[in-house]
Formats: C-alpha cells, structure tokens, sequence
C-alpha cells in the first residue's frame, strides 16, 4: 500500500476512534456542566497530556513570530467551531444535530480541492463519498428523527450553531493540514493550538459569566477520559496531515466518529441500532478496507 495512504487511514481512524468514543461521554457531562465549561477543562487536561509527551520530541524550529499569529488565527477557527458544537449539543436533540456537524467532511473535501488543488482519483472519490453516505446513516436515527420532527418546538434548536459550526470546521481541517505539513515540529504546532483554544475559551466563559468549578468528582473523571480522548484525536490528525497528503481521507475518516459511539453504546448501553445504522457501519468498514485493498495493489 502506499505509505502515505496507510498514515491517512491511520491517522483518521484515531482520530475517528478518539472523538467517536469521547461523544459516548460528551452529553452527559455538557448537560452537567454546560457546553463552555466542559470543553475549557478538556483542553487544560489535553495540554497537560500534551506538556508531558512535548520534552521527547522537542522541537521548536517552527515557532517563528508569524507562525505563532497563524497558530492563534487557526485557534480562533477551531475553537469557535468547537463552541458552537458543543452548544449545539447542549441545545438540541443529537439525532438532528449529529448529521449535521458530520458533514463537515464532504464540504472538507471541496475546499481542500479548490484551494491546494489536491489531486482525488475517481476510485478515491467514489471511495470518500460511499464512506460519508455511511457516516449519515450511522449518525440518523430515522425514528427518533420522525418525533422530532413532529416535535416542532424542540426541531430547530441548536441546529443554526450545528449548522454554523461545519462552516468553521470545513474550512479549518484542510487549512490545518497546509499549515502543519509545512514544518517539521507538528507537536509544537499543536500544543500552541491547544493553549490558544483553551484561552479563547475561558474569555468566552468569563464574557458569559460561566463557572468553571467543577465539585462532583464523577463529572471530573469524565472530563480526564475527554481530555485524553480528546487530545489522542487531535494527535493522530495532526501526525497524518504533517506526514500524508491525502487530506481528504484524513477528514472523512475522522468525520466517522458515530461509529465507535454507536458500537460503545451497543455494548455498554445495550442499545439497539437500527438497520439503517448497521448499513452505515458496514458501508463504512467495507469502504474503509476494499480502499486499502487496491491501493494496495496499484
């Protein structure tokens, strides 16, 4: 297979593993804590985590005046997507908001096009597009959506910042890539990303007068699962962007989160998943391994 393919996958799939696996835990504990307080603690724990790897790979030959202006610029993009996404969360019902903030991907894929001019194969694209049909009907719960629906009080809320969050991510995924397969300290890049989110956060919780004292030690060891699970995504997308130029197999894998949160709940949970939604992951792994599979063979 082609190397720089294996490390997309790779670094999609932890990236979907590690957000996908972080949603199981995200609701219960934004409706505890709030959207806001949840996602500044989950950076602080992310950076923490980030601080202690940081001295085995130190390395800080990118961290020029204008990189650190771009670093906080992509922060900003970023960090309001991600607050939008949680208030989104926090708002609405999941089974209109999740599809939704998913397809972020699609649009990834056309701006990582336009802009950098990323070369997609037709087998590639077909390949992209049947994984993202997989990703909405894992994210869709048709007969929840059904009563939703009906439900015409509740329909729209949480779903203008679902809605405006993928305009951020759209654009911030494949420009993140640009920026980190240009040098070489990709972890610096990330913990400066890390540190401006965290800080553009606590201004919005103090603009909106939001508490941040966390007293109940069962929403603390949630939000030290977020922060590790958190922090891993981000690892495993930034890695693969610094070193693979498949952009768009990056994003769409990682938008593939609804998998492992499907299949947590399956097993802890004993929830019951719809056909449609077992289609969706199976459409997905086939996808994910007949890809791989001629890839391999070219």
């Amino acid at each position: 297979m082609d190397n720089l393919l294996l490390f997309a996958i790779l670094g999609g799939l932890g990236a979907m593993i590690g957000w996908g696996t972080n949603g199981f835990l995200t609701k219960k504990t934004v409706d505890k804590i709030g959207g806001a307080s949840a996602l500044f603690w989950m950076q602080i724990i992310g950076l923490f985590l980030l601080l202690l790897i940081f001295p085995f790979q130190f390395d800080i030959s990118d961290l020029t005046f204008s990189n650190i202006l771009l670093i906080a610029f992509w922060a900003i993009i970023d960090g309001a997507g991600l607050l939008l996404l949680f208030s989104a969360s926090e708002k609405g019902k999941i089974s209109i908001i999740s599809p939704i903030v998913a397809s972020y991907a699609a649009f990834s894929v056309f701006v990582s096009a336009i802009a950098f001019g990323e070369a997609i194969t037709p087998q590639t694209l077909f390949f992209l597009a049947l994984i993202f049909v997989g990703i909405i009907l894992t994210s869709l719960d048709f007969q929840q959506l059904k009563k939703d629906v009906a439900d015409r009080g509740n329909l729209m809320k949480g779903v203008p910042q679902a809605a405006l969050s993928v305009v951020f991510f759209a654009f911030w995924f494949p420009f993140w890539d640009d920026f980190v397969s240009k040098g070489n300290s990709w972890l610096t890049l990330l913990i400066g990303l890390r540190i401006f989110i965290a800080l553009l956060v606590f201004l919005f919780t103090k603009y909106k007068s939001i508490s941040l004292r966390i007293k109940d030690s069962k929403i603390l060891k949630w939000l030290i699962c977020m922060g590790i699970l958190d922090v891993g995504a981000y690892l495993a997308l930034t890695w693969s962007y610094s070193e693979s130029n498949y952009t768009s197999v990056i994003s769409i894998l990682s938008a593939a989160f609804s998998v492992p949160t499907l299949i947590l709940a399956r097993v802890f949970l004993k929830e019951r998943l719809k056909i449609s939604q077992w289609i969706g992951v199976g459409i997905i792994i086939g996808s994910l391994v007949l890809m791989a599979g001629l890839s391999a063979k070219l």
